[in-house]
Parts: C-alpha cells; structure tokens; sequence
C-alpha cells in the first residue's frame, strides 16, 4: 500500500499542482465539452485571475496530499457568509475542488483530504459545508453521500444555443 501524507499547500507546490488540475480539467471538459473550459483555458484563467495567490493570502484554504514526491491529492475551499430571499443568512464552508490523481484513488486519500479541511471548516464557526459535484461523477456522487452530504438542489440546464 502506498503512503502519503496531507499538509496545507505551499507556494513551491504550484507547478506539482498543476498537472493534477490539469487531469480534473480534463475529466470536466471531455465529459461535457459544452460547459465545461479546456484544460488549456483553465491554465490561463487561473493565471489571469491570480487563483493560486488567494490559496496564500487567506481567501481559500487548501491541502495536497503528498506521495513519493509528487502531488496526487488536492482539496480546497473557503468560508462564506450566505442568505438569500428564501434562505436564512449563515457561515457556510464550500468544498470548492477534490481531485485525486487517477493512479491513486481508493487509497483513502480523498477521506483524509476530507477530513482535514472539514475539520479547518468547522473551526471557523460555520453551520454547514456545502459542495458541488458535477452530474457525470457518480463515483463522487456516491463518496460525497457516504460522507453525509446530502443533495439539497439540483442546477439543470437546456441548451438553447448551439
């Protein structure tokens, strides 16, 4: 069994993480090429829009999972004060990304990478944790609900342009 170990991101581990978004990336965009960015753009975006930096400066948290030197598990996610008209307010934690390398699933990673920022969520006063998980993931589907998640809304679309 492999090992690996969970620790807070550091910013000498952004081009290891790379390649790992890069593979989630991929996932997304040859499942639904029409909602979803290319892996190409996604590397772009988070250039332009400074994504990494906000992992630093206090606005997300995240985790890797570290094996052999190499990046095979990411999490992260932030903290939000939310109410809507329908809705009361609350402090709610959003899981924004988990991803595990494809040659490392099932080894537990994905519950440790879990279970460290669940943890940092509810440290931060908050009443819920709340995440999104794209309709294609059954696999995730299936280990959210494991975890206790529970589907509270479902977004569809209909695609009126080509």
């Amino acid at each position: 069994m492999q090992q690996f170990h969970i620790r807070r991101l550091r910013e000498e581990d952004v081009p290891l993480l790379e390649k790992l978004l890069v593979e989630l990336d991929t996932s997304h965009y040859e499942a639904e090429p029409n909602h979803y960015r290319s892996p190409q753009d996604m590397v772009k975006i988070r250039e332009e829009r400074s994504v990494f930096d906000k992992y630093f400066d206090g606005t997300m948290i995240a985790y890797i999972a570290c094996s052999n030197r190499q990046v095979v598990g990411f999490i992260s996610g932030i903290v939000r004060d939310v109410g809507s008209i329908i809705s009361p307010e609350k402090r709610i934690g959003f899981i924004n990304e988990l991803v595990v390398s494809e040659s490392h699933r099932n080894l537990g990673i994905g519950l440790s990478l879990m279970d460290k920022i669940e943890s940092e969520l509810c440290s931060q006063d908050i009443e819920e944790i709340g995440l999104t998980v794209a309709s294609f993931n059954h696999e995730g589907e299936d280990f959210y609900h494991k975890m206790g998640y529970r589907v509270v809304t479902k977004a569809m679309i209909k695609q009126v342009k080509d």
